[in-house]
């Protein structure tokens, strides 16, 4: 809007004659001819004519956003619910939505039977608020930090990988704008050279699976010296879910 106000006043007008345009201003619109410009002045003209392609620009912009805004306003964002609900309970109960509510899905999701590895005898038990137990502090960190997001997840839920067989990742997150499983793998004692080389070996066989880094899995690691950063971890959940 500041750039239009330093902008010329007046109104462009224009003709062609003989294969060229000519131009002239009008600043009084009782004026029909209007000043001619020469071409020594072409840039106002060019201004004038930018004046009135910024005008419509605003013009078609202002009923973009009208547009958007009315149907933000009266849009259903889950019509597949909404239909379902505005059912009498007894009609309800007999029909079938095409299609899944978020909720449904997630506890669904989250009802899947499987089995974990069982944990070393005299092994440190550690729990997070919501009573399940978990193999390191960090785990339990990463599980309420996205319990707290309110992302779903499963904890060493077991996949198969070829010719490596059978793996339990720390987390399986479920992404809900696509209902896609993310790998979450957590590298925990990275100080430790047989622990690095089997953590390296790991990854080396999901990347053999064709599982990409920042899109199908997460990997995240800690020493001694570098722990686990909170700030970080909550960041990362938040900009890949």
């Amino acid at each position: 809007m500041k750039e239009m106000e330093r902008l010329p006043e007046g109104k462009l007008r224009f003709y062609k004659q003989k294969g060229s345009y000519r131009y002239h201003i009008r600043k009084d619109l009782q004026d029909k001819n209007g000043k001619y410009i020469n071409r020594r002045n072409m840039g106002l003209a060019q201004k004038l004519a930018q004046k009135e392609y910024d005008r419509n620009l605003i013009d078609a912009l202002e009923q973009e956003i009208s547009l958007l805004e009315s149907y933000l306003k009266y849009h259903d964002s889950d019509p597949w619910v909404s239909a379902y609900e505005m059912m009498a309970e007894g009609e309800r109960i007999l029909a079938v939505p095409p299609i899944e509510s978020d909720e449904e899905y997630i506890q669904k999701w989250l009802k899947q039977e499987y089995n974990n590895p069982e944990f070393r005898e005299n092994a440190f038990e550690f729990y997070t608020m919501r009573g399940e137990k978990m193999r390191s502090k960090s785990e339990v960190i990463i599980a309420e930090i996205l319990d707290d997001l309110q992302i779903p997840y499963l904890y060493e839920k077991p996949i198969v990988l070829n010719k490596i067989g059978v793996v339990h990742p720390d987390f399986t997150i479920l992404r809900m704008s696509d209902r896609k499983e993310i790998i979450w793998e957590h590298f925990g004692m990275m100080d430790d050279l047989e622990y690095r080389n089997n953590a390296f070996g790991k990854i080396r066989g999901y990347e053999n699976n064709g599982y990409i880094s920042g899109k199908d899995i997460i990997y995240t690691f800690e020493t001694s010296k570098y722990p686990l950063n909170t700030r970080y971890i909550r960041k990362l959940a938040r900009g890949y879910i």
